[in-house]
């Protein structure tokens, strides 16, 4: 089943979020597919595709911490694709998720 991982960081930097973006295209590579990003309300979103969400987010994590684009918060949640209620992810005892 197809899963959908947000990465949400906090304000509206278009040149930040897009080159955390471009790195997880190249560090993902055809493991999931990044699917886009949107912004507003305070807050950014990438969404990715995948099969596997919690080990699509550790690799991204890596990706971004090696890369030294990890902010230091962010909250990532995944959902399957046919559903809307979010399973969060990350930060530990984060207790909602919603995308503005």
């Amino acid at each position: 089943m197809k899963h959908q991982l947000v990465f949400q960081f906090e304000g509206e930097d278009y040149d930040a979020l897009v080159g955390i973006e471009d790195a997880l295209v190249v560090g993902l590579g055809l493991s999931a597919e990044v699917d886009g990003h949107d912004m507003g309300s305070g807050e950014s979103n990438i969404f990715i595709i995948t099969e596997n969400p919690v080990a699509t987010f550790k690799k991204a994590r890596d990706i971004l911490r090696v890369g030294g684009l990890l902010p230091a918060t962010f909250k990532v949640a995944s959902r399957p694709l046919n559903a809307e209620i979010y399973t969060i992810l990350w930060p530990p005892g984060l207790s909602q998720f919603r995308i503005a």
